[in-house]
């Protein structure tokens, strides 16, 4: 009856240890393991808000973040952008937070997502001294491409038209008026800034970096 209840308790544990190993094994390869941040559509927008305003920048690479500085990818963070492309890739749900910084050196946080075959994507320029009175701006968009420019920084853009060359991205989202072909300044202005509408429904910049 011993030898029999000995059995029992090692194949047991031989399962658990079967089990164990293949869960580890699984993880391992699932681009989703050590994801810590919620995955939000556009209708969880304020959902998204509370979560840029309350994260802890120091600790953003650590949770996950993908963090730039001036063109440079700290520290090992690198890893959250390629699980992102994976899954996104793979169309699964997914989602990244991308943190930059300005010359002054204050922080500029997107939260991007891509759900139901889209990207939605709020930026947060909360922490920075210069950048404006509306605290967060967001879009929603059906590519992200990643192009070239002059062949060697490459630009990560979310966009609604699939451009393909980054000559191609500027051409499309240039703005040329002449300022003799207005009556007074005020038409002139206004004029420009609803070309500058129009193109950040178009496309929304995220970064530029020597190495992606």
């Amino acid at each position: 009856m011993k030898k029999i209840t000995r059995k029992i308790l090692f194949l047991l544990i031989l399962c658990i240890t079967i089990v164990t190993a293949c869960t580890l094994c699984l993880d391992k390869n699932n681009p989703d393991t050590n994801n810590q941040i919620a995955v939000f559509g556009a209708e969880d927008e304020e959902s998204i808000k509370e979560l840029l305003s309350s994260m802890s920048i120091e600790d953003a690479a650590a949770n996950g973040c993908f963090v730039m500085v001036h063109g440079v990818v700290k520290d090992d963070s690198k890893k959250a952008w390629d699980t992102f492309c994976a899954n996104v890739k793979r169309e699964k749900e997914t989602v990244i937070i991308i943190v930059q910084y300005t010359i002054e050196g204050d922080p500029i946080l997107n939260y991007v997502s891509f759900v139901n075959g889209s990207f939605f994507s709020v930026t947060d320029i909360s922490r920075d001294s210069w950048g404006g009175p509306v605290p967060y701006y967001s879009g929603s968009y059906k590519f992200l491409n990643v192009l070239e420019e002059e062949g060697q920084i490459k630009t990560v853009i979310l966009c609604n038209i699939d451009y393909e060359t980054w000559e191609d991205y500027q051409k499309d989202t240039q703005i040329l008026l002449d300022i003799d072909d207005y009556d007074n300044i005020e038409d002139y202005f206004k004029e420009y800034e609803k070309q500058m509408e129009t193109n950040s429904k178009k496309t929304a910049y995220l970064f530029s970096t020597w190495d992606i």
